[in-house]
């Protein structure tokens, strides 16, 4: 099997091109938005095959493309401005066609659909009757319980600002300790913040940590700003 990024990335493209294959339209796409394995980044031709692969089945393809609407990423690049003619207009974010496909990955099982289609939620962008945190956090929750780790991390956000729910720092600390837990580099983030602030975390016991819990605390540590430090210890 090829190990090299570049024999990979063609395969992939082979993949797509022979076999109309949803999963390797995804990951060639993957390749294309980012501009890696030997591939030049080509964001109209990515997008292309994020919706081949979504009309396919390909949830991550659904979820991918509704970023890419989201951020008015892909779009083709309007022709050049004739002398005397008003400009064409900048390619604009579709944020209800986001959600749509946001809602599609999140109904099928993928819990990255649902952490996006809550910050629309929380934002009131392309979704019906505007702003809804109450909805966002059940959506936040849904992709928690997931093991979506940025669907903790929004989740604590949320408890710790008191964003439609009543503040609860310390559950908002345990959030971001799940997030961190699963790989979210913004939940170790926000909970060494709460640590180093000495805010939801209770008293710290002095007696030496499991070694995942001091694996878990370098990680918070490692978060942390480079003049910041933690002033409690690893329980």
């Amino acid at each position: 099997m090829p190990t090299d990024a570049t024999t990979a990335a063609t395969l992939y493209q082979h993949a797509c091109v022979i076999r109309a294959s949803s999963a390797a339209a995804h990951t060639t796409a993957s390749l294309l938005q980012s501009g890696t394995g030997g591939l030049t980044a080509d964001l109209v031709h990515a997008r292309e095959l994020y919706r081949r692969a979504c009309d396919g089945g390909e949830l991550r393809g659904c979820n991918s493309l509704g970023y890419m609407l989201e951020h008015a990423l892909g779009t083709p690049a309007p022709p050049p401005p004739v002398a005397g003619h008003r400009a064409p207009p900048v390619p604009t974010a579709d944020f209800a066609g986001a959600a749509r496909l946001y809602e599609r990955a999140c109904d099928g099982g993928l819990m990255r659909g649902c952490n996006n289609l809550a910050a629309l939620y929380l934002r009131g962008v392309g979704v019906p009757d505007g702003a809804n945190p109450v909805r966002a956090r059940e959506l936040f929750m849904r992709a928690c319980e997931g093991q979506n780790g940025l669907g903790c991390s929004n989740l604590g956000q949320l408890y710790e600002l008191g964003t439609g729910i009543s503040a609860d720092v310390v559950r908002a600390s345990q959030l971001y300790e799940r997030a961190c837990e699963l790989g979210a580099g913004a939940g170790c983030y926000r909970l060494a913040l709460l640590y180093d602030a000495g805010r939801g975390c209770g008293r710290r016991r002095r007696s030496r940590a499991p070694a995942p819990r001091r694996r878990l605390h370098a990680r918070i540590r490692a978060s942390l700003p480079a003049s910041s430090a933690l002033k409690t210890r690893p329980r």
